[in-house]
């Protein structure tokens, strides 16, 4: 009788990441172009100048916390997840 012999491919694991990693390294720059402002951008960079400020001893306005008395963040996320 003829037994039949199953062939199991051999996977070349370091070849993949060598391909992928050179994709990425590609990829990644290309996709840095299309890169803009973020959304909370302008509270990161009030809040820097705040914490500057209290470093500097010019005042000590960081010790109160400027996302909830000028964002009011979260009365926002509430409505949110309310309307949800």
């Amino acid at each position: 009788m003829n037994e039949i012999q199953i062939v199991i491919p051999t996977i070349n694991y370091k070849k993949i990441f060598w391909i992928l990693a050179a994709f990425i390294g590609i990829l990644m720059p290309i996709l840095s172009f299309d890169y803009g402002i973020i959304e909370d951008s302008e509270i990161n960079y009030d809040h820097g100048e705040v914490i500057l400020n209290y470093f500097t001893g010019k005042d000590s306005l960081a010790a109160q916390s400027i996302l909830n008395e000028k964002w009011e963040l979260p009365k926002f996320v509430d409505l949110m997840i309310k309307q949800i």
